[in-house]
């Protein structure tokens, strides 16, 4: 299983797998409304706070958690979540294959 999270590119260091997603979501987790209410935020984070993927879901799961969530809440999780897809599966695939190509 470590041998699963552990990659060796080129003879060089191992690099965790799992630590690289982390380095990912870090920076979407911490502008977001899971820690701090944003209206705390300043007036520009707001704003990418509101648009924040990691923000959608947890309002939506918080809603759905109360018994409150709205249809537009789980809308905006579902268009969130295809538009990230529609941006990086093709460009994963595009690395990836041009990785195995050589």
């Amino acid at each position: 299983m470590l041998h699963s999270l552990l990659s060796r590119e080129n003879g060089a260091s191992i690099k965790p797998r799992a630590v690289q997603s982390t380095f990912t979501i870090f920076p979407l987790t911490f502008v977001s409304n899971v820690f701090v209410d944003p209206a705390t935020l300043p007036g520009f984070l707001q704003k990418f706070v509101n648009i924040n993927p990691v923000s959608l879901i947890v309002t939506a799961v918080r809603g759905s958690m109360q018994g409150s969530v709205t249809p537009t809440q789980i809308a905006y999780v579902f268009v969130s979540c295809a538009v990230l897809i529609a941006i990086f599966a093709p460009l994963t695939m595009y690395l990836y294959n041009h990785k195995n190509a050589d």
